[in-house]
C-alpha cells in the first residue's frame, strides 16, 4: 500500500479530538480509540479526501479484529490498489466473521480473475452465487471479470441467474435498487452513507442493510407477495423502532407507504419513492410525519449513486431523530 501522506515533522496531530489521532513519518494513522477509526474515515471520504480515508480503514481493520464489516471496506482499498492476496486476506477474515459473504465471495472471484487465475475466479464466484448472489448485470458488466466472458463455466454460471419475477413490470421495478450505493445528501451533495441491496429467495425476496457515516445500522428485508403483486418491506434499527411498508401502484416510480414505530411508542406515516435518474443514480425522497397529525410533513431527499463491487454500507435518512 503506498504512503499517503510525505511529512517533515516527526509527527503531527489529525483532525479530531486532541491526542485521539496521530500522523507519523510514514503517513500511518493511529487512534487511541479505535472505534473512531471507522467515523474518521468516513469524514475523510466526505471531504474528499480518499486517500487518507483508505489508510484509516486499514487501520480500523488491524486495530478491530472481530469487526467484519472494517476488514470487508479494507479489502475494497486493497482491491483498488491492485494488491489481490492482501485483499484476498481481508474477504477471508470478513467471511469468517459472517460479514456478507455474497460480495466477499464476489470480490474474491473478481481478484483472481484480474490475476488470470480463472479456475479459482469461477470457483468464488460460484461460491457468491450459492450464498445469494443474484445481479446477473453486475455479473455481465463487470470489467473486473471480462477475461471470463468466454469460458463456458461462465456462461453456465450466468444463464443459472434467471429472475423469476421475469415479465412482471410491478415486480420488477424494485430491480432498480439492487446493487450498492454511495448515498449523498440533496442539496449539498454531502455524503452520509451507504447502502446494500442484494436477491434473496431466487428472486422473492431482497436483503436490505445500511450503515451511515456514525456507524449507525439497520437491516431488513423486502419481500415479493405473490397473491397481491406487492412488495412488502420489513426494517429494524439498532435502536429498536420497526418499519413496515408496502409498495403501492405506480407506473415510473417506485413508492412504498407505511409505518415506523418507536420505541417509546410513537407512530409516524411514512412515504418512500425511488426515481431512476438518467445517468444512472437514484433519487430517493422519505416523507414522514406522526400518525396524529401533531406535526408537519418532513421531506429528506438523498441521491444514490453506485458503488464499484458493493462496499457493504448502507443508507441514513435523519427525520427530526429518526434514522432510515
Amino acid at each position: 500500500m503506498k504512503s499517503l501522506l510525505v511529512i517533515s515533522a516527526a509527527c503531527i496531530a489529525v483532525i479530531g479530538a486532541a491526542g485521539a489521532f496521530t500522523v507519523y513519518q510514514n503517513g500511518t494513522a493511529r487512534a487511541e480509540d479505535s472505534s473512531e477509526l471507522l467515523r474518521k474515515a468516513d469524514e475523510f471520504r466526505r471531504e474528499g479526501n480518499l486517500e487518507m480515508a483508505d489508510e484509516f480503514i486499514i487501520e480500523a481493520a488491524k486495530k478491530m479484529e472481530t469487526n467484519g464489516r472494517a476488514w470487508f471496506q479494507a479489502g475494497l482499498v486493497y482491491h483498488y490498489d491492485k494488491e489481490f492476496r492482501e485483499a484476498r486476506e481481508c474477504f477471508e477474515k470478513s467471511l469468517n466473521l459472517g460479514y456478507s459473504p455474497t460480495l466477499s465471495y464476489y470480490n474474491i472471484g473478481c481478484g483472481y480473475a484480474l490475476l488470470n487465475e480463472h479456475d479459482k475466479a469461477l470457483t468464488f464466484l460460484e461460491k457468491a452465487v450459492a450464498a445469494g448472489f443474484r445481479d446477473r448485470g453486475q455479473l455481465t458488466s463487470d470489467h473486473d471479470l471480462k477475461t471470463l466472458r468466454s469460458l463456458p463455466r461462465y456462461v453456465k454460471l450466468v444463464d443459472s441467474l434467471t429472475n423469476p419475477l421475469e415479465g412482471n413490470h410491478k415486480a420488477q421495478m424494485i430491480d432498480m435498487l439492487v446493487g450498492s450505493w454511495d448515498v449523498f445528501e440533496m442539496p449539498g451533495n454531502r455524503w452520509s452513507g451507504g447502502m446494500d441491496f442484494q436477491r434473496m429467495l431466487d428472486g422473492y425476496g431482497i436483503e436490505y442493510h445500511w450503515t451511515n457515516y456514525s456507524g449507525s445500522h439497520t437491516s431488513g428485508m423486502f419481500l415479493f407477495d405473490s397473491s397481491t403483486g406487492a412488495w412488502n418491506q420489513l426494517l429494524g434499527t439498532e435502536k429498536g423502532a420497526f418499519i413496515s411498508r408496502s409498495s403501492v401502484e405506480s407506473e415510473d416510480q417506485l413508492i412504498f407507504e407505511g409505518t415506523r414505530r418507536m420505541p417509546d411508542g410513537l407512530v409516524f406515516n411514512e412515504k418512500i419513492t425511488w426515481v431512476a435518474q438518467e445517468d444512472g443514480s437514484i433519487l430517493q425522497e422519505l416523507e414522514s410525519h406522526s400518525s396524529d397529525s401533531s406535526s408537519p410533513v418532513k421531506t429528506r431527499t438523498v441521491k444514490l449513486v453506485p458503488q464499484a463491487h458493493g462496499q457493504f454500507g448502507e443508507l441514513t435518512i435523519t427525520i427530526e431523530g429518526l434514522e432510515d
